[in-house]
Parts: C-alpha cells; structure tokens; sequence
C-alpha cells in the first residue's frame, strides 16, 4: 500500500513559511518601523533574523520531502518513510517490537518501537540523529510517522500498518 504526499498542504505550508520569510525580511529592513511592537530596534533586527532563518530552514525542509513521490509504502518488507525530514526510509517488520498512537498538540503520530534502535540512527546525518534521540527520550522510540504530508487520514495509516505487521508475524 501506498500513501502519496498531500501537495496541497506542502503547498499552503511553503507559503505560509514563505510570507513568514517576507515578514522577517522587512522586519531587519525597517526595524525601525517594527519597533512600536519591540522595544527596540535591535531586538526587531534579531526577531527578524530569527523568523527568516527559521522560514528558510522550513522551506528547505519542505523542499526536501517534497522531492519524493511517496510518503508511505508498506510492503512486504516494512515500512518504507520518506514523509518527513526525520523519516529513517526502510523500517523492516522484522525489527518491529510495537506499534502504538500518541497525540502531541491534537496531531496524532505512529510510533514505532525496534529491537535495535541505533542501528536506525548510525548511518543518519548528526542533526538528524540528534533530533531523533531527542524524539526517543520523550515518546520512548525514536522513530514516528505523522500523516500531516500525507494523503489520508491518520485512522487510514494506522490500520495499513497493523494490517502489514499483523500479515508479517503471521507467516
């Protein structure tokens, strides 16, 4: 089973992202404008430094995932994750412990507990793994899948999951 990436959504979020951008520029620009709701310009100035690197970060990010075709394939190997920037690609069944649901701010994830978690985070860029402990330290495992980017909804992803798992220890 595949789940596609929602372009819309990729799409409103990259304006978004990008309006933000615009607002951070002008704020460095004008500071002086902006300091009616800053104290003082300069602080305006790194306000606006801060939201234009966070937009630029963001965009990139979503220029990344949007790269890929598919968010989600679920094979008869695994689980094959290109839907965030934090996704590990090919999660196998065989190293599948657990699969449970957790919502943080009302968005629902699937966090998927493995045997050998490392093994997942070794071969991952060191801002990639560092953000992937950190996700293990609070939700136990560093690995989760939103369907924020996807096209479905979270009830759908859940159920093809299980349904793949199950199939594996089945045989």
């Amino acid at each position: 089973m595949e789940f596609k990436l929602a372009k819309t959504k990729i799409i409103l979020f990259s304006a978004m992202c990008f309006l933000i951008l615009i607002l951070g520029l002008y704020t460095i620009r004008f500071p002086e404008k902006m300091s009616n709701f800053f104290d003082s310009p300069i602080l305006a100035i790194i306000i606006g430094l801060l939201t234009s690197l966070i937009s630029l970060i963001s965009l990139g990010i979503l220029f990344r995932v949007y790269t890929h075709k598919s968010g989600v394939i679920i094979n008869h190997d695994g689980i094959i994750d290109t839907s965030s920037l934090v996704s590990v690609g090919l999660i196998k069944w065989e190293d599948i412990v657990r699969i449970r649901k957790i919502e943080v701010n009302s968005v629902p994830f699937l966090i998927i507990d493995v045997k050998n978690q490392e093994e997942y985070l070794k071969d991952l860029n060191k801002l990639k793994a560092w953000w992937m402990r950190v996700n293990a330290k609070s939700f136990g495992s560093a690995i989760s899948i939103s369907p924020v980017f996807l096209k479905c909804k979270f009830s759908e992803l859940e159920d093809a999951v299980n349904v793949g798992h199950n199939r594996y220890l089945i045989q």
